[in-house]
């Protein structure tokens, strides 16, 4: 892989993962936490759980 394709995939992960986090929180929310994936349900319950 080129290191330009590979500073292409770097730089576009971040806005996925927020746009996956933004789409989860969004979903838990509006009551479908049951209907994510279980990995997301993890993330968001360790989310949730975080201390501060």
């Amino acid at each position: 892989m080129s290191s330009s394709s590979i500073a292409s995939i770097a730089k576009k992960a971040p806005t996925e993962a927020e746009a996956d986090f933004a789409t989860w929180l969004m979903m838990a929310k509006l009551g479908g936490f049951d209907d994510l994936p279980s990995s997301a349900q993890s993330f968001l319950t360790n989310y949730r759980t975080r201390p501060l």
